[in-house]
């Protein structure tokens, strides 16, 4: 289903643009700058990491959780996520990987996963919404703002609700409702707030930056501000998980941020959004060396001695 979906969206998107401009554009990609942007993608997954190891630490706060083990993991979930045609597999093999890699129980390494998620979220939305008034500072269409306003808003709502508006008469409901408070409880502390919102804000700028580079290979100029205000709105169009790798709804997601506000025209927002793509599932290849622990959690053999 998310490869049909995805096709249908991409099908659409080439009958609103010139399909041989965009081919055209991507061909000419200056290798330097999508060399850098990789780059770029790739710190984010190591700062993307820190924060899933303060929530495993938080989960499992009597074990060690190292580093480079939970890297090598996150670098094997995004290879997934782009070799596997359906997300929510990805997250369900990290889950499985973490339970064998930390010897915790099922139930908290799905946790993990979920929280890890969710923090990713609601740290884009928020800057999202923090980063509306510079949008409406240069005059963008008000439609588009408000739509801003209607998602952001409403997953940091949807997130909200999972936390404190989970009916308590059905047990899984109530269980997942408590075991949410009890994590926030942990992340609401001043420290660990401030933890939290600083990696949201680099992850933020690292987009951003990575936005700035690929728009220079292909030759178009971003301005700084325009990268900031559409990454919030990028990043979560692409973790939508009824789409394959973000292809499609990112593409709709581009186009109808940049072209109306006219930073760019259509082939140009396409061809941007196409070359974010690419340059994730480039960012993504190092991950399969770490395939064969995967496959040893799955066969239920020891995974430890593989990713020390």
């Amino acid at each position: 289903m998310p490869l049909l979906l995805t096709s249908l969206l991409l099908w659409l998107v080439s009958y609103a643009v010139d399909s041989r401009q965009v081919l055209l554009q991507l061909s000419a990609m200056r290798p330097g700058f999508f060399v850098a942007a990789v780059m770029l993608m790739l710190l984010s997954i190591a700062v993307a990491t820190l924060r899933y190891q303060s929530v495993l630490r938080i989960l499992c706060p009597d074990g060690p959780v190292h580093y480079f083990p939970v890297l090598k993991l996150n670098l094997l979930t995004l290879f997934s996520a782009h070799f596997v045609p359906f997300g929510a597999l990805a997250d369900a093999m990290r889950a499985l990987v973490s339970r064998k890699l930390l010897k915790m129980p099922v139930g908290k390494a799905v946790e993990g996963v979920i929280a890890d998620r969710a923090l990713a979220v609601a740290g884009f939305a928020l800057f999202g919404l923090l980063l509306l008034p510079l949008q409406i500072s240069m005059h963008w269409p008000w439609r588009i703002v408000m739509a801003q306003v209607a998602t952001f808003g409403g997953l940091l709502v949807l997130l909200g609700v999972a936390v404190f508006g989970l009916t308590l008469h059905v047990r899984f409901l109530k269980s997942a409702a408590e075991a949410a408070r009890r994590f926030l409880g942990h992340i609401a502390t001043c420290h660990s707030l401030g933890w939290q919102l600083g990696l949201a804000a680099v992850s933020t700028g690292l987009f951003a930056a990575m936005l700035v580079l690929l728009g220079l290979g292909l030759g178009l100029r971003i301005p700084l501000w325009v990268a900031f205000t559409t990454t919030p709105a990028i990043y979560l169009s692409q973790v939508v998980p009824i789409f394959y790798a973000g292809f499609g709804s990112r593409e709709i997601a581009f186009a109808a941020l940049l072209v109306p506000s006219g930073v760019l025209v259509d082939s140009d927002a396409v061809a941007l959004s196409l070359s974010i793509g690419l340059c994730n599932l480039a960012a993504s290849v190092p991950g399969a060396i770490f395939a064969w622990p995967l496959l040893q959690a799955l066969r239920g053999e020891a995974i430890a001695p593989a990713v020390k």
